[in-house]
């Protein structure tokens, strides 16, 4: 093996192990007091396999009677459709241990969405119309993936709408070094809800990640260690969208547009430009 290679591989494991140690904590107490809001639940998420970062509090949703309607906004890649339709195999799949059986799929292209702001926003606004969900939740604005904050920037400019919308972390660049994973929280805390699953909520998570075999390389041996150690994947967090002003940078220390893709924050700005005049940009 390269020993420049090997030593990044043996750092990026400190990494993991180093920011897990005092930070987390795993329980097998229930959770007390967790709020699950009544009413229709709408999921917008960018990619397939995002909806396993807050699957827990979305399995409590249906166990209190809720009805949940997904929609995923990206195609991952027309020049790899085999792979692209895996994909959307496995969320369909995963999809089930919840009573979802028909997600909506839209095929933006990976990494491009922000030319696309005006039609996600449009094509969401018909969606709240005719199911007048209660409650929404998002990707955050974090500055990780341009998909994920496209996402949330749309739903936070829904011409019309009464629901509470939530977002919830995924992954920035903010306190990492190789690893977009070491700190999945908000950087600001305030207003955040953190939920710590007991035991069988860990397991249902860990079984609902398992359906995603197009994401193993990506996440198995991360799993297994911090599962190992803290139990990383054993909180999910969310909190009320807040009134971002999306010209500025979102509130982490650096953006990983550039690291993960060839997008930049500017190609982020000059597509929430194209707003059609009578919206608002500044919400």
């Amino acid at each position: 093996m390269d020993p420049i290679k090997f030593c990044r591989n043996i750092l990026s494991f400190t990494l993991i192990i180093s920011s897990s140690c005092g930070i987390h904590n795993y329980s097998d107490s229930p959770i007390e007091n967790r709020k699950i809001e009544k009413g229709n639940v709408l999921c917008v998420f960018a990619h397939q396999d995002d909806d396993a970062f807050i699957i827990s509090r979305l399995k409590s949703h249906f166990d209190s009677g809720d009805s949940i309607v997904v929609v995923y906004t990206t195609f991952f890649s027309h020049n790899r459709e085999k792979y692209s339709r895996k994909r959307i195999s496995e969320s369909k799949k995963a999809l089930e241990a919840i009573h979802v059986s028909t997600p909506i799929f839209w095929d933006y292209p990976d990494t491009k969405t922000y030319n696309y702001v005006n039609e996600i926003i449009s094509r969401l606004d018909s969606i709240i119309t005719a199911y007048k969900p209660k409650v929404i939740y998002v990707p955050a604005y974090e500055g990780g993936n341009i998909d994920h904050d496209v996402a949330n920037f749309c739903v936070a400019h829904l011409p019309d709408n009464s629901a509470k919308i939530y977002e919830f972390p995924l992954y920035s660049a903010y306190k990492t070094f190789l690893l977009p994973f070491v700190h999945r929280n908000f950087p600001r805390t305030i207003g955040t809800e953190v939920y710590l699953l007991d035991k069988s909520q860990y397991q249902f998570v860990k079984e609902y990640w398992g359906n995603y075999h197009s994401q193993k390389l990506r996440f198995e041996l991360y799993l297994r260690i911090v599962s190992s150690i803290k139990h990383v994947f054993g909180y999910e967090y969310i909190r009320e969208l807040p009134h971002y002003n999306y010209q500025e940078h979102p509130p982490a220390k650096n953006i990983a547009y550039k690291r993960y893709t060839k997008a930049r924050f500017s190609d982020f700005e000059n597509g929430i430009k194209k707003l059609t005049l009578h919206q608002v940009l500044i919400k």
